[in-house]
């Protein structure tokens, strides 16, 4: 199946791509978008940080009892708001 670009600025970035790169223009392409692809695939910094909370809230909730309470007392005893040391 052909795939026709029709746009020069495309065109002219992919011939600079290829020239600097030492690819075909097919290649480069094929390149780019396969970087681009992992790039997108990425999960975001929200879907991050919900992973690690969610972990943690498990890692909480399997403490034995009166265990999270002391270490949480700990904290804020060592720590101050901006978790910096007190």
């Amino acid at each position: 199946m052909a795939l026709t670009i029709k746009n020069p600025e495309t065109i002219a970035l992919t011939r600079e791509l290829a020239q600097k790169t030492g690819r075909t223009q097919t290649a480069a392409i094929t390149e780019a978008v396969r970087t681009a692809l992992v790039e997108a695939s990425k999960p975001t910094y929200e879907e991050r940080e919900a992973r690690v909370n969610a972990v943690l809230q498990d890692i909480w909730a399997s403490a034995p009892p009166g265990e999270a309470e002391r270490i949480q007392k700990n904290m804020d005893e060592l720590y101050d708001e901006w978790g910096l040391p007190a």
